[in-house]
């Protein structure tokens, strides 16, 4: 990574613009898998991967300067603790032989079909293929086919829910906190049959622990800011997603948002800009005839992205340098009012916004004033 940043002179950019680099720190994923989120195995790599970038962080505050860039840290998924685990510290979890499980799903779907042959042809976690030319073959109907499958399934004391693929292609699944998740994490060109969701703390395999469950052990992630120039310190009780560090990033880029972007600018995170002018940027941003002059907004000059850990880095404008510790007054302290025909926002004694007609009042210019 460092020879990549000196190699590139990224957060250098002669040209003023910013540089991203996303990295992946993925070991930790394989550790869990292997020995479980428990295990000291996995504490010892915690440990080692925080000193590790601390040490990175201290040679960004040399390479690029440390008021100069922005971190963003998550991870794509969380971890169960191994069943036996769980078992041990009195919580009921059961760890299911994936064989045996479709030894008897299609013992039952023989018996009901009168076929030879296996209908559920594999199980791909967390869905199960059928064999769909056997059931043509024996001129079955694949709904009813995929019907039997879920009543059996559900049958397990170790299984949450069972959802078919015509369930799924038709958008019929019913409204409960299943329904996202599932919709969210199976592809029609890809994945198998039916989606299985086990129990909390139930799993299949032979991995010490897995993920890929709606439960809050997969779920919870950390969505974790840090820069200097443009990130409040501390906890937030607020919810996050991951989805919101990109357009957060965007709004700190001065960028437009992703298409299809799903997440909101994470402000009350951020140093500067406050509610009023997210909340302008968000309605005003979509109106291309929108005429903008906020020369004296930070820019950044060096971005870094860590997939399982996420890293932005950046530095404020060299033309308009701002004090970085400065905090806009909350809501209850500002002033709203016209004033020549325009509308201004009173943010302190010195910074305001002014949102004034241009073009003969069909449009509105929006200036941000220090």
């Amino acid at each position: 990574v460092r020879a990549a940043i000196e190699g590139e002179s990224l957060g250098r950019n002669p040209a003023g613009a910013t540089d991203l680099l996303g990295i992946s720190l993925s070991t930790h994923d394989y550790i869990n898998h292997s020995f479980g989120p428990e295990s000291r195995v996995s504490h010892d790599h915690v440990l080692r991967v925080d000193r590790l970038l601390a040490d990175f962080f201290n040679y960004l505050d040399r390479r690029v300067g440390a008021d100069k860039y922005v971190v963003a840290l998550t991870s794509d998924h969380g971890f169960m603790n191994a069943p036996e685990y769980s078992n041990l510290i009195g919580v009921n979890a059961e760890r299911l032989n994936s064989g045996t499980l479709m030894k008897e799903l299609n013992a039952a779907l023989a018996k009901r079909f009168k076929v030879e042959g296996n209908l559920a042809a594999k199980f791909s976690f967390p869905t199960i293929i059928l064999d769909q030319a056997l059931i043509a073959k024996s001129a079955l109907n694949k709904t009813e086919v995929e019907l039997a499958a879920q009543s059996f399934l559900q049958s397990y004391s170790s299984v949450a829910a069972v959802f078919t693929r015509t369930q799924l292609e038709a958008g019929t699944l019913p409204d409960n906190a299943y329904k996202i998740p599932v919709v969210r994490s199976w592809n029609k060109d890809l994945s198998g049959d039916l989606y299985v969701i086990f129990q909390p703390g139930n799993m299949m395999g032979s991995n010490a622990a897995t993920h890929g469950s709606p439960w809050s052990y997969d779920t919870n992630v950390p969505v974790m800011l840090y820069g200097k120039s443009w990130i409040k310190p501390g906890k937030r009780a607020e919810r996050a997603l991951v989805a919101d560090i990109a357009p957060t990033l965007s709004w700190l880029l001065e960028i437009r948002m992703p298409n299809g972007n799903e997440g909101r600018v994470l402000v009350e995170s951020l140093k500067w800009g406050g509610w009023f002018v997210f909340e302008a940027f968000v309605i005003l941003n979509d109106l291309p005839f929108i005429n903008w002059e906020s020369n004296t907004l930070n820019f950044l000059k060096l971005a870094l992205v860590v997939t399982s850990l996420t890293l932005v880095f950046g530095c404020t404008s060299p033309k308009q340098p701002r004090d970085s510790d400065k905090e806009v007054p909350p809501p209850a302290e500002r002033e709203l009012r016209l004033k020549g025909g325009a509308v201004e926002l009173k943010l302190s004694d010195d910074e305001k916004i002014r949102a004034k007609p241009k073009g003969g009042g069909a449009f509105f210019e929006l200036i941000i004033d220090y």
